[in-house]
C-alpha cells in the first residue's frame, strides 16, 4: 500500500505538479513550491534515512535541484529557514552541492548565486 501511495505521489509530481495552470502569483507560488518541497524532503529523509539512494529519495531530490537551479523557492523570513534548513540536509544527504541557486528573499534581493 505504501509504495502505490509513494509511486502515485511522485507521478502527479513529476506530471507537471508545480505547474501553475493559470496566471502565477510568483511569490504565492515560490513560497508553497518551497513548503512541499520541504515536506516531501522531511518525509525523505526519515523514511529513507538509511537509503538516500532509493527511488523515491532521488526524484524529490532531483525536484529540488530543478527548483533551486531556476529560483523557484521563495526565502520570505524567519519563518522559512526550518524549511531551507530541511532542504538544505536534504541536499547534504544525497551528495548534492548548492550551486546556481537564485533564490529570493522576501525583500526581492537575491539570497545567493
Amino acid at each position: 500500500m505504501k509504495e502505490r501511495l509513494v509511486e502515485d505521489w511522485l507521478t502527479r509530481i513529476n506530471e507537471r505538479g508545480f505547474v501553475v495552470k493559470d496566471r502565477e502569483l510568483d511569490d504565492y507560488t515560490r513560497t508553497r513550491n518551497t513548503v512541499t518541497l520541504s515536506a516531501a524532503a522531511c518525509w525523505q529523509l526519515i523514511s529513507n534515512r538509511d537509503n538516500p539512494g532509493a527511488s523515491e529519495f532521488q526524484s524529490v531530490l532531483n525536484l529540488l535541484v530543478n527548483h533551486l537551479e531556476r529560483g523557484r523557492l521563495y526565502f520570505w523570513g524567519e519563518g522559512a529557514l526550518t524549511q531551507f534548513l530541511i532542504l538544505i540536509w536534504m541536499l547534504e544527504r544525497g551528495g548534492q552541492p548548492c550551486r546556481n541557486v537564485q533564490t529570493r528573499g522576501a525583500d526581492g534581493g537575491n539570497l545567493g548565486s
